[in-house]
């Protein structure tokens, strides 16, 4: 990977996606998809070549080398099992259009990646799986907003509340007010009655991942 900085463009909504997902490896997969999504990549062109991406029937075909979701110094490839868990998670969307002038939604359910599978290239270790195109559009969907993040930095992270974070508060330039329910759905914690005090949200959560990005980013 490259020394020099690389801002990657994610749309606000797909801070709702890494929500939902559960550990390190989930969120580094969606990041390099993000990365490979941008149309102006100068910074990783050589990098990145290493993605590739096939359309085919509705689906898009995703493959790179292993290491890209191991973190510095890491080689625990054993603990990439961790990473196919995301083929086991349905994410909600919402989709919205208009009908004769009236607005409309529809919320929805699609797995983040399908098919997963390892595959050893020479003597490298591949990972190769597959996304639906409704996926591969949000993540072009800048319509609601955007944030401009450090792919350097997100890469970097070991923690996908760290990152959840970093796509929330990336370029903010003003003080944010937001309430706690908000708070606990941005994380992806609503649900759980552990969180409920926000005492134990700030101690657990917000605290260890302010500590991180002061460090990391």
């Amino acid at each position: 990977m490259r020394n020099e900085p690389f801002n990657a463009i994610a749309p606000y909504g797909i801070i709702s996606t890494l929500s939902q997902l559960e550990n390190i490896y989930e969120c580094r997969i969606l990041g390099w998809i993000i990365a490979k999504a941008q149309s102006v990549l100068k910074l990783y062109n050589k990098d990145l070549s290493e993605i590739n991406i096939e359309s085919a029937m509705n689906l898009t075909r995703v493959t790179f080398p292993v290491r890209y979701l191991l973190g510095e110094k890491d080689r625990n490839y054993a603990s990439l099992d961790k990473a196919f868990k995301l083929a086991e998670k349905k994410i909600r969307f919402r989709k919205e259009w208009r009908n004769n002038g009236t607005r409309c939604t529809t919320d929805y359910w699609l797995n983040v990646i399908a098919f997963p599978e390892f595959r050893q290239r020479g003597r490298e270790k591949i990972i190769s799986f597959v996304i639906h195109n409704d996926f591969w559009h949000i993540i072009l969907d800048f319509s609601k907003g955007h944030r401009i993040f450090s792919l350097d930095t997100y890469m970097r992270l070991s923690s996908c509340y760290s990152i959840v974070m970093l796509l929330f508060i990336s370029r903010q330039q003003q003080p944010i007010t937001i309430t706690m329910e908000r708070l606990r759905e941005i994380m992806g914690i609503k649900d759980m009655p552990t969180y409920e005090r926000g005492n134990a949200m700030f101690s657990k959560i917000l605290e260890p991942a302010r500590q991180e990005l002061n460090k990391k980013s």
